[in-house]
């Protein structure tokens, strides 16, 4: 049995609901068992995701939190619903703000068709998902607003050391989803860029059983 340090670092922003540190509170921490321990050494070793099941609050998510607190690698989180499609592994568009910003841009710049264009730029609206993270640290974090959401970086850490995939509740999710996320592993994993840069959980409270 191992205790893992859960710092504020080590919450995934990308959700927008990141959790906050507060002084009052004393340091979370998670007490990694041996079978847990070797359970992530063995998906580490053999290159392959990592399925956490069990009843909710038996810590799945923690663990995938303290896994990458101890591999002081990002973690990057999708939380999947039924609603969740295989795309937002990679990228999300928000259609919707971006017709908010058409309207506003037109009140402003009238019949203006190039500030229009810029203004309303498909690129714009495009949000990497936690793959993207994971396939290209430096280009999505290029492609995000100063406003947006986003994962924290341990300190003293290098984009070559990889990142820490959370996808939670999978259970829930189109059959499409998993295989999505497993065609991009198989991607990651078929050159040297991306050799040992990407470790998954598939989080899932659908299987009342522990992690053995």
């Amino acid at each position: 049995m191992r205790i893992i340090p859960l710092n504020s670092s080590d919450d995934d922003k990308s959700t927008g609901q990141p959790e906050t540190a507060d002084s009052n509170f004393e340091e979370r921490v998670h007490l990694l068992s041996e079978d847990e321990d070797w359970a992530i050494k063995a998906a580490l070793a053999a290159s392959r995701p990592l399925l956490v099941s069990g009843e909710p609050g038996i810590g799945k998510t923690q663990l995938a939190l303290a896994a990458a607190a101890d591999l002081n690698r990002p973690l990057c989180r999708l939380t999947v619903d039924s609603r969740t499609e295989a795309r937002e592994l990679l990228f999300s568009f928000d259609p919707v703000a971006r017709l908010a910003e058409a309207q506003v841009a037109q009140l402003i710049y009238g019949s203006d068709v190039e500030k229009l264009r810029a203004e309303t730029a498909v690129n714009k609206f495009v949000k990497p998902g936690p793959m993207w993270w994971a396939i290209n640290w430096k280009n999505a974090l290029n492609q995000i607003q100063d406003h947006d959401p986003r994962p924290v970086a341990p300190r003293q850490w290098m984009e070559n050391q990889g990142v820490v995939v959370l996808i939670d509740e999978i259970d829930k999710a189109d059959s499409n989803v998993p295989n999505g996320q497993y065609c991009s592993a198989q991607d990651l994993r078929g050159g040297s860029r991306g050799e040992g840069r990407l470790r998954c959980w598939w989080s899932s409270s659908r299987v009342a059983q522990p992690l053995k």
